[in-house]
């Protein structure tokens, strides 16, 4: 009993963490709240004249996340790596997408009959050991690619019981589908694994962040695809069923408002053009408020330990705009 009561308190604890409202950065203390922020994230700068636009940028933006945290009632908005940017800088070198220019239609719709079963009232493909840790794409917009493995490692695990982390680096430097860390697509990606021979793990060809030269190695292929199905548009009740009978979902969203955000439920998300790919792996209720949970590729000190929950029936995000998984062998 001691025991179920401690487990209960743990859980308390951190949800706590995540949802407790943050009190106002004061504004007064900017320059030594900038000092804090250079250190704990080892910012560098080439010259004084790029410290005080960053600083003029900081404020700016602890300016907003007080706005934002006075505005919302679920989520808290908080200083991170990000802070001494603008917006279409964290867009530009942290995202991927770029749905202005061209639709992904890379992947057949699924053919997908929901069942009249009803599905668990929460879900999560963590607790299934079908995703595996979080990642960081680094300044290369390869949001994509990370997108795309995180699918094809749940798809792998599903299937062979087995979780194995996938090459991010190999789809960067060799797939001439997409544009390596100047964006792509997660159904391109899996078109070019299937017509290539398929992903070799993370171990075997790790991540650099940049763009390289390619060093695929049919050899040393750990997983192959056969194909991917696409679920765009869905409706959100329907998106739960998908979710759960398929595994965890490669899924483009609006990301402009996951700059700023700490933790708890993300409501009112920003809609509009897809910019970041993202992995869907779950979803629950917290205080009668629906969410999804979403794996992102900005590393553990991002969001709640490198996840973000978006509240549920808004397509907040946009994120059922393109929804997309590879059939793996």
């Amino acid at each position: 009993m001691m025991l179920k009561v401690l487990l209960f308190l743990v859980v308390c604890c951190v949800a706590a963490v995540w949802s407790a409202p943050k009190a106002p950065y004061d504004l007064n203390l900017a320059d030594q709240l900038f000092e804090e922020f250079v250190v704990q994230h080892n910012k560098q700068y080439e010259h004084e004249e790029e410290r005080q636009m960053r600083f003029n940028i900081f404020k700016d933006n602890l300016n907003l996340i007080n706005q934002r945290n006075r505005n919302s009632k679920t989520a808290t908005f908080g200083i991170n790596r990000f802070t001494d940017m603008r917006l279409e800088e964290v867009l530009q070198k942290h995202t991927c997408l770029n749905y202005k220019s061209v639709t992904d239609d890379s992947c057949p719709p699924a053919d997908f009959t929901p069942g009249s079963d009803p599905v668990p009232e929460s879900f999560d493909w963590r607790d299934k050991k079908k995703v595996t840790a979080i990642k960081d794409q680094g300044q290369c917009g390869s949001c994509w690619a990370f997108s795309a493995t995180g699918n094809l490692e749940g798809q792998y695990a599903i299937k062979h019981n087995e979780l194995k982390a996938f090459s991010e680096q190999q789809l960067v430097d060799c797939d001439r589908n997409d544009h390596g860390c100047s964006g792509g697509f997660m159904g391109q990606a899996f078109n070019w694994l299937q017509d290539n021979g398929g992903i070799q793990s993370e171990s075997d060809y790790p991540y650099k962040a940049k763009d390289g030269k390619c060093k695929f190695d049919k050899s040393k292929v750990v997983a192959t695809v056969s194909g991917c199905v696409g679920f765009n548009g869905t409706d959100e009740n329907v998106l739960k069923k998908i979710l759960v009978s398929t595994g965890p979902l490669a899924i483009g969203v609006n990301a402009a408002d996951f700059i700023t955000y700490h933790g708890g439920v993300l409501e009112d998300c920003q809609g509009g053009d897809l910019n970041h790919g993202v992995l869907l792996v779950g979803y629950g209720k917290e205080d009668d408020v629906p969410y999804w949970i979403i794996k992102n590729s900005w590393g553990t000190g991002w969001g709640e330990d490198g996840y973000v929950r978006v509240q549920m029936y808004q397509n907040g995000c946009n994120l059922t705009g393109d929804i997309v998984s590879a059939i793996v062998n």
